[in-house]
């Protein structure tokens, strides 16, 4: 994944110095818009091919949102070149859907309309198909959408004012997000050793109360040490992998000792898992962004006793980490998805077609352009 080329001055620092402290509230965390574009492999009979996708320089919102909400229209756009024989080009888009507390989606608009849109677990998708297609094809999504502003601080002002019942975990959800995946290899004997130099919330309670707040403390403390580590072991850097996608294991990241933002994420939510937290990778889009032609993001969401799903940034986030501002678009709760291809960890666009004959060329422009509303 492309993603956020260009941190923020204090989150630079931060990450440089290893500082504690530091900062109001939490650095700036920079954006990026990540569609998740794949050919569905449920629809489709046979794989011949992938596109080659060249990106355009998108439009960055002018100025840094505040508050606790954002508004923002956006047009995203895809065009196919295609050269050659096709019997069907059909690909699945993961698109953005209304999630209490932390976005609503006001609108949204498709050129040409979707075959289908549908719900599976967390996630929405949208599959488009071209049966026969030759020239040049343009898929246009555009649309508005409202982003809360949703992090520990908030999470916990809520969960006080409401005076709500604690959130919980069904044992199958619990179960699902603390095992190991492809990408997030928990068992890993590199995760392992780092997992046992960080104190677990089980440690930090032992000889202390165990009340609802003081479990609550004890993980979100075994948070800020993760990442913590994180920082130590990882440098934020871009690298083009000729192996599309295996950057993103969290066992790799370590080995290689950098990473992007699907990187840190991995490797967090990993490590999360190991300490026994329930986590889980988000992939989705940031509405501001600077110094990035393709605005992606993946950052993490951890099950917190007495709050629920709380996410964090772990690529930008200073020991200062409870702000995140209202410019997260959420889209795909999932490390890995089958209906893309697993090369596509990092959430990048992919589609597959059935060809005749000789395997055709397609190519692929996309380009993403963000309006404060």
């Amino acid at each position: 994944m492309s993603g956020i080329e260009e941190n923020h001055n204090e989150a630079r620092e931060s990450l440089r110095n290893g500082s504690k402290g530091q900062g109001k509230g939490c650095q700036r965390v920079y954006d990026g818009i990540v569609f998740c574009l794949a050919v569905s492999l449920l629809l489709l009979s046979s794989v011949a091919g992938q596109a080659v996708v060249k990106e355009e320089p998108s439009t960055s919102i002018p100025a840094r949102p505040a508050g606790m909400s954002h508004t923002v229209s956006f047009v995203i756009r895809y065009q196919f070149g295609i050269s050659g024989v096709l019997t069907n080009l059909r690909f699945t888009y993961c698109i953005p859907k209304t999630i209490a507390g932390r976005q609503r989606v006001v609108a949204m608009r498709f050129s040409p309309e979707p075959l289908a849109v549908y719900d599976d677990d967390e996630n929405r998708y949208a599959v488009f198909s071209f049966p026969n297609p030759s020239g040049d094809l343009e898929v246009k999504i555009s649309g508005e959408i409202e982003l809360y502003r949703y992090d520990i601080e908030t999470a916990i002002s809520a969960r006080t004012a409401a005076g709500r019942s604690p959130a919980s975990l069904s044992d199958i959800e619990r179960a699902n997000t603390l095992k190991a995946e492809q990408l997030l290899e928990v068992n890993d004997p590199a995760i392992k050793k780092i997992a046992e130099t960080i104190k677990g919330p089980r440690e930090r309670l032992a000889g202390s109360g165990q009340g609802q707040e003081a479990i609550r403390d004890a993980e979100i403390e075994t948070i800020r040490d993760i990442l913590d580590s994180i920082r130590g072991c990882l440098q934020y850097e871009y690298y083009d992998d000729p192996k599309k996608g295996a950057g993103a294991s969290a066992a790799r990241a370590l080995g290689m000792g950098k990473g992007m933002c699907q990187d840190f994420a991995n490797v967090f939510v990993t490590l999360c898992r190991a300490k026994g937290l329930p986590a889980k990778p988000i992939k989705g889009l940031n509405t501001y962004f600077e110094g990035s032609t393709t605005p992606t993001h993946q950052w993490a969401e951890v099950f917190i006793s007495d709050l629920g799903w709380v996410p964090f940034d772990p690529t930008w986030m200073s020991q200062a980490y409870a702000i995140l501002r209202p410019i997260y678009i959420r889209e795909s709760n999932m490390a890995t998805d089958s209906r893309f291809s697993i090369s596509a960890g990092s959430g990048a666009p992919r589609w597959w077609y059935p060809n005749r004959n000789r395997k055709p060329e397609v190519t692929v422009v996309e380009s993403y352009h963000f309006y404060p509303r």
